[in-house]
């Protein structure tokens, strides 16, 4: 797929996902990451016709609602964030998505299991997946505020906030910007300490 697609969207839950209006027209494809139910709604006259990929975790949790957002949405593509010598009981999760409509499943290369297992969350991961694998010329990126505050929808747990005290989800951002100078990262979050580079913008 390298080189056939110049500008990919990725879409994660934090609450800066709310100015996806910034960007939205930037592109036709896009990504969005785990448990998406209640975001899709407000969210949904900004990326509606656009080809979705619902890139998911290895638990039926990860999945929208019900089958019905998959069909309102037009979302037939589902990508695993694990490669499949990593997830013992990945043909019942196969099962369970076929069985909301979705006709394309993908793992990820088994050439990239150590480094996903070093990165350890799906939104990092997806950004790596689009960076290396397909190789857009730019990505534009919404709702990526490292667990620095709450999700768009807000989340009564403290989960999320315990998860950047136990990865280092910002270095592992900036490694894959750095890997990937070719690419030009355009990105919304209400995150204020990243570090400078040649081929990231931050926009908010």
């Amino acid at each position: 797929m390298a080189g056939k697609i110049k500008d990919v969207g990725i879409l994660l839950r934090g609450k800066s996902l709310e100015k996806l209006f910034l960007i939205y027209n930037k592109f036709d494809r896009c990504y969005i990451v785990n448990t998406f139910t209640a975001e899709l709604g407000i969210i949904e006259e900004y990326i509606r016709n656009k080809s979705i990929v619902h890139f998911v975790g290895g638990t039926p949790n990860c999945a929208l609602q019900s089958g019905k957002q998959y069909r309102e949405f037009n979302i037939k593509e589902v990508q695993f964030s694990f490669t499949k010598s990593m997830y013992a009981r990945v043909f019942n999760l196969i099962r369970f998505y076929n069985s909301l409509g979705i006709e394309k499943i993908e793992y990820l290369p088994e050439e990239y299991r150590d480094i996903t297992k070093t990165i350890r969350n799906t939104g990092i991961c997806c950004i790596f997946y689009v960076s290396e694998i397909i190789r857009p010329t730019t990505i534009w990126i919404a709702g990526l505020d490292f667990y620095r505050g709450n999700y768009l929808v807000k989340d009564n747990s403290s989960h999320h906030l315990l998860k950047s005290k136990k990865i280092d989800i910002v270095g592992s951002f900036v490694r894959i910007v750095k890997d990937h100078p070719d690419i030009e990262y355009n990105l919304i979050t209400y995150y204020k300490e990243l570090p400078k580079l040649g081929n990231l913008n931050v926009l908010v």
